[in-house]
């Protein structure tokens, strides 16, 4: 995560627990990262990158003008929600 917040990049994953994850939040205010988390469930690989791909210009525009360390969640409604 660090090498990520120092290249000024945004973190994307579909793992969901990480907001309520103590260590990994700090982690990612140590890092200065941006992170961006697929929130919806019972997805196979093929959704999950379509729904990653269909939202990459918001993800771009809202979590690449946020000031680090930031946390969004997104789902199927493709609304990004900033939880830090």
């Amino acid at each position: 995560m660090k090498a990520v917040g120092a290249k000024g990049w945004i973190v994307l994953t579909k793992v969901s627990r990480i907001r309520y994850r103590p260590n990994e939040i700090s982690a990612l205010k140590e890092a200065k990262a941006v992170a961006v988390v697929l929130v919806a469930g019972n997805l196979i690989g093929a959704e999950m990158a379509d729904l990653f791909v269909k939202t990459l210009r918001k993800i771009e525009h809202i979590a690449g003008n946020a000031t680090p360390p930031a946390l969004f969640t997104f789902g199927r409604d493709r609304k990004l929600k900033k939880i830090l």
